[in-house]
């Protein structure tokens, strides 16, 4: 895919196109097709990348082989740590890592297999209780017991409520089928809130379109989607996997019948509330900006007939099936 730009050539100070492919990558002795990004100038045909374009390209390489190894992405393993309230110190010993290797796992770099796999051991209370105690010499009796008490009295049944209430609305892993997303409650609920209070209520379908083309520019843009959820390709354009079940787990939205003036009855969502913001990078808040901004004031049908133009609906809605986020790099309408 090509895409005009308004960037300068730093060869003739012409203009340059940016070139979106896929090109193999071997990391760690494994391939990966990975998604690539560079300019190229028009007078010279001379190709150059800038360091974000660069940093898309790792990105979408190291989301790849998280993926195919169950390696947790850099956000999982800071909430592993705070969710049990651990300091970074606390949990390098509970591991038998150095400090600050446990703080460059949480600003992103890569882990090895093997310690991807024992931090991914505690992402439940269990298997934390069992890692402190094989190092339990290695604390204070006072330290080990405070640490101790504190994960043994984390609730369980809290974690299971809010386990069942993901299982609802994620229905697949963190993959390319959710633009390696997040899975957060907190985000989707108040990236939906977002939407419909910009929008002053928000036709089911349109609703659809908007998380749909949220979601795929963000990956585009910042490598990484927002809401981590699925889209599969059905009559109607692309909508999330399953959207009247995750609507209906989300809280502060409305599902209203609307009667139209001629006769016809749809589901419009409403909200009493404003979206937590903070819940998004200044990133993340300009991808959602911007698509609210060109679509928000789109009727249903309108965005309805737009997402039919657009390689992820085409190539999947005859199997009617999950759309890949490869898809998004050739946005048209964006």
């Amino acid at each position: 895919m090509e895409r005009e730009t308004n960037i300068k050539s730093p060869f003739t100070g012409g203009k340059v196109k940016e070139v979106i492919t896929t090109e193999q990558k071997t990391f760690r002795g494994e391939k990966f097709d990975v998604n690539t990004r560079y300019y190229v100038c028009e007078d010279t045909d001379e190709q150059f990348t800038t360091t974000e374009q660069d940093t898309l390209t790792f990105n979408d390489l190291y989301s790849q082989y998280r993926n195919r190894h169950g390696i947790p992405f850099a956000d999982e393993i800071k909430d592993i740590r705070e969710r049990f309230g651990l300091s970074l110190k606390q949990i390098s010993i509970i591991l038998g890592f150095g400090v600050n290797q446990y703080s460059s796992y949480e600003d992103g770099v890569m882990p090895s297999q093997s310690n991807g796999k024992a931090i991914a051991s505690l992402r439940h209370k269990d298997g934390v209780l069992n890692a402190l105690n094989a190092c339990k010499h290695e604390f204070s009796q006072k330290e080990f017991d405070e640490i101790y008490t504190r994960i043994s009295s984390y609730d369980k049944r809290e974690a299971r409520s809010m386990e069942m209430l993901r299982s609802r609305i994620f229905y697949s892993p963190r993959s390319i089928f959710n633009g390696f997303a997040t899975q957060s409650y907190e985000k989707v609920n108040n990236l939906t809130i977002w939407i419909v209070d910009f929008c002053k209520g928000c036709p089911m379908t349109k609703l659809n379109k908007l998380l749909y083309y949220i979601d795929s520019y963000a990956f585009r843009e910042i490598g990484q989607a927002i809401s981590g959820l699925s889209y599969e390709a059905i009559q109607y354009g692309p909508v999330p996997y399953k959207w009247n079940k995750v609507y209906a787990n989300l809280d502060g939205i409305e599902a209203d019948l609307k009667v139209y003036s001629n006769g016809s009855e749809g589901i419009v969502y409403n909200t009493r509330q404003h979206a937590n913001r903070s819940l998004f990078s200044d990133k993340e808040a300009c991808c959602i900006d911007t698509v609210l901004q060109t679509f928000g004031k789109f009727n249903s049908k309108r965005i309805m007939n737009l997402s039919h133009g657009e390689d992820g609906w085409i190539k999947y809605s005859q199997e009617k099936s999950l759309i890949p986020f490869t898809e998004a790099l050739t946005l048209k309408a964006l």
